[in-house]
C-alpha cells in the first residue's frame, strides 16, 4: 500500500479509501492489453477527466479564506469539498467519483483520457509540498484508475495520462529532460506507457499510444514545454529547446499515423487559450500547434485540455499563423494568463473570447438554398466547404471543485470499425494550398498537408472516429454536503454561514448527473462535433450590436459595469432573450455553480439579455 503521510484529523476521510493494487505489481506486456482491447466490444464513447487535485490535509468544517485552503480554522468546508472555492479535493470527493465511475461508466467506455494535475496546490504556505507527496497524490490516482479500469491487476481498459501543471515541484516548472519527474513518472505511469513510448518519455514527458489498435492512437502532450510560465524553456522556435523537439517528435508521429491510415487525438493539460490580451502557452508554440493541426487535418480527430477549470472551447485560426511568430521575430503584446484566473481575469476572458467570435464569417441565411455567389464566398472565407481555416481545442472543466465536480463522456462514430484494420497508405501529401509561401523549411521542417485526392478528416465532415456529441456531467455539492439549508453559492458559498452544530459528517450519496447533453440541447443545437457545428455556434455566441465594435456592456470602458434595463411601460410583454447562447455558454462555464444575479453582474446585464 502507499505510504501514509496524513494527520490523524484526516483519517475518516482515509476510511473511503480503496484498497488498491500496487503499481510496481501492474505487469507491462502490450501484447496482454492489446488483447484485451480487441477482445472488447467498442461502445463509441470515452471518458475525459481532469484536474484531480486530491488534497491530504483536507479538513471537514475548516475554513475556505484562501490562506487557509481547507486545512484549518472554523469553516463551512463540505464533506465532499467546499464548491465555488480554491480549495482542493478531499479523498472522499476522489473515492466516492470513482465509485460512481466503476458502478455507471466503466463498462460503457472505450478508454480514458486524463488530462493532470493529479496533485494538491501548492496554495499553502504553513503546509508546503515536497517531492514525495506529490508522487504518492499520483500513485494514488494511478491506483484509483487502476481499480475501476484493471482486472486482476491488468488494466483492461486503456488509460492515458498527462501532465499537469502542479504535477511537479516547483509547480510550473519543468526542465528539459531526462529530469528527476521524467524519471519518476516513467514508473508511477508504468502501466499506461508502452514499452515502446519509455525511451521518448523519460526524454521529454510525452508519448503515444494506440486505444484501438491500428486504428486509433492517442497522443499524450506535454504542455509544460508550451506554457509561457514555465521560465525553465523558452517557447517552441530553437532547436535547442524541448518544446521544439517535442513539435518535431508530433510531427514524425502524425505522419507515421497518415502512414497507416490511421487517426489520432492530441491530449495536454495547460489548453492553448489566447485572446487579444492573454495566452497561456508561448506564441511560436501556439503558432506551430495551429499549423500542425492545420497540416495534419485529415488524420487529427479532436484535441482535449483541463487546466482552466471552466467549460468552453478554443478556435484557432490558421491565417494568423507566420512565419516571424512562428520563428519568434514578432511576439505581440500579449501577457502571459495567470496560473490561477480570478473570477474577474475569467470574465475578461471569456468576453475577450466572445469579441473574437463577433468577427467571424457568418453563413448566409438558408445555406442550402442560397446564391452560388453568396456560398462560394462563405466557403472561402471559411477555408474551404468544411471550415477547414479553424481548428478546435476542447476545455473540460475539471474534478476539483472550483464550481461543481465534472465529468465529460464524448461519443464517437463506431460505424466501418468491423472492417479489417487500417492499411498502411501512400497519401501523397503536397504543400498547403493555404501556406504562407514566406514560411520556409530553413527554419523547420513543415509537416506536408493531405493529398488533394484525400477526403475531409472526422473533425470536418461525419464520418467513423467524428466525435458526434459529448454529455457533460456534474455532481451538486451543496446538496451532496447535506450541511446546510441554503443553496446558491457565491463567492466561498457558505461564507458567512456557521458549520452544523453536530460536528459529524452527515452527507448523501454522491451523484454525478447530465448538466447538458449536446444531443439534444436545444439551446447549442449542435447536430455534432465537428468544425462547422463550432463554428455556428461561436458565431452565435459573439452575436452583439454595438457601434464601437466591442459588446455593448462594454461601451464607454465600463467593463464589467451594468448598464440600467430599460422600463417597459406594456405589462404582461415578456423580455425576448436574443442572446440566449451567451447566456448558456457562461453560466455552463461555470458548471451552473453561480446564478443569473452574479453572472450579470460580472458580465453585465445587457451581455446576458440583449433587448
Amino acid at each position: 500500500m502507499l505510504r501514509r503521510i496524513w494527520t490523524l484529523s484526516n483519517l475518516f476521510l482515509l476510511c473511503d479509501l480503496v484498497k488498491a493494487v500496487p503499481v510496481e505489481q501492474i505487469p507491462l506486456q502490450d501484447s496482454q492489453l492489446q488483447t484485451s482491447r480487441q477482445q472488447s466490444r467498442l461502445h463509441g464513447r470515452f471518458l475525459h477527466i481532469s484536474d484531480l487535485h486530491p488534497d491530504p490535509h483536507f479538513k471537514y468544517h475548516s475554513s475556505v479564506a484562501e490562506e487557509e485552503a481547507c486545512h484549518r480554522g472554523r469553516g463551512p468546508a463540505g464533506y465532499y469539498g467546499a464548491e465555488t472555492t480554491s480549495c482542493d479535493s478531499p479523498f472522499s470527493l476522489i473515492n466516492e467519483t470513482f465509485r460512481w465511475l466503476d458502478e455507471n461508466i466503466k463498462d460503457s467506455v472505450d478508454f480514458v483520457l486524463w488530462t493532470g494535475d493529479s496533485a494538491r496546490h501548492d496554495n499553502d504556505e504553513l503546509l508546503p509540498r515536497n517531492d514525495a507527496e506529490i508522487k504518492e497524490l499520483n500513485e494514488y490516482c494511478v491506483n484509483m484508475f487502476l481499480q475501476v479500469f484493471g482486472d486482476k491487476g491488468i488494466l483492461t481498459t486503456p488509460v492515458v495520462p498527462t501532465w499537469g501543471n502542479n504535477d511537479v515541484l516547483p509547480h510550473n516548472i519543468f526542465y528539459p529532460g531526462p529530469n528527476r519527474w521524467t524519471r519518476a513518472f516513467l514508473d508511477i505511469w508504468q502501466p499506461f506507457i508502452p514499452e515502446s513510448q519509455r525511451h521518448g518519455f523519460e526524454y521529454g514527458g510525452w508519448f503515444w499510444t494506440e486505444v484501438i489498435p491500428d486504428r486509433l492512437a492517442v497522443l499524450s502532450i506535454n504542455s509544460m514545454y508550451f506554457a509561457e510560465n514555465n521560465a525553465a524553456v523558452d517557447g517552441c522556435a530553437d532547436r535547442t529547446e524541448p518544446g521544439y523537439a517535442q513539435f518535431e517528435w508530433l510531427r514524425i508521429q502524425l505522419a507515421l499515423l497518415r502512414k497507416r491510415g490511421m487517426k489520432a487525438i492530441i491530449m495536454g493539460h495547460q489548453a492553448p487559450a489566447r485572446t487579444e490580451s492573454k495566452s497561456s502557452w508561448d506564441e511560436t508554440c501556439w503558432q506551430k500547434y495551429t499549423l500542425w493541426l492545420h497540416q495534419y487535418r485529415d488524420i487529427v480527430v479532436g484535441t482535449v485540455w483541463g487546466h482552466m477549470n471552466i467549460d468552453h472551447f478554443i478556435l484557432q485560426d490558421f491565417r494568423d499563423v507566420t512565419i516571424d511568430s512562428i520563428s519568434g521575430r514578432t511576439l505581440g503584446d500579449r501577457a502571459a494568463m495567470d496560473d490561477k484566473l480570478t473570477t474577474q481575469g475569467l470574465t475578461d476572458y471569456l468576453t475577450e473570447l466572445r469579441e473574437l467570435w463577433h468577427d467571424l464569417p457568418s453563413a448566409p441565411k438558408n445555406l442550402g438554398t442560397a446564391s452560388k455567389k453568396k456560398k462560394d464566398k462563405f466557403y472561402k472565407e471559411i477555408g474551404g466547404h468544411y471550415g477547414e481555416r479553424y481548428s478546435l481545442s476542447l476545455v473540460s472543466p475539471s474534478l476539483v471543485p472550483n464550481y461543481y465536480p465534472t465529468l465529460r463522456i464524448v461519443e464517437y462514430n463506431i460505424s466501418g470499425l468491423d472492417s479489417n484494420s487500417a492499411q498502411e497508405k501512400d497519401l501523397g501529401d503536397t504543400p498547403s494550398p493555404y501556406l504562407n509561401s514566406a514560411i520556409s523549411e530553413k527554419s523547420f521542417k513543415i509537416p506536408n498537408s493531405p493529398s488533394k485526392s484525400a477526403p475531409p478528416g472526422p473533425a470536418y465532415s461525419p464520418q467513423t472516429f467524428t466525435w458526434l456529441k459529448y454529455a457533460q456531467y456534474y455532481a451538486n455539492l451543496t446538496i451532496s454536503n447535506n450541511d446546510f439549508t441554503t443553496s446558491g453559492w457565491k463567492e466561498g458559498k457558505h461564507k458567512n454561514e456557521e458549520p452544523a452544530s453536530n460536528p459529524q459528517p452527515n452527507p448523501k450519496k454522491l451523484t454525478f448527473e447530465v448538466e447538458y447533453d449536446t444531443a439534444d440541447d436545444k439551446v447549442y443545437s449542435m447536430k455534432d462535433l465537428t468544425i462547422l457545428s463550432h463554428l455556428k455556434l461561436a458565431e452565435t455566441i459573439g452575436q452583439y450590436k454595438s457601434k464601437t465594435g466591442v459588446p455593448e456592456e462594454l461601451d464607454g470602458n465600463k467593463r464589467g459595469k451594468k448598464k440600467k434595463k430599460k422600463k417597459h411601460k406594456k405589462k404582461g410583454k415578456r423580455k425576448k432573450h436574443i442572446n440566449r447562447v451567451w447566456h448558456a455558454f457562461v453560466r455552463r462555464a461555470f458548471v451552473g455553480a453561480i446564478d443569473d444575479a452574479q453572472l450579470e453582474d460580472q458580465f453585465g446585464g445587457l451581455s446576458l439579455f440583449e433587448e
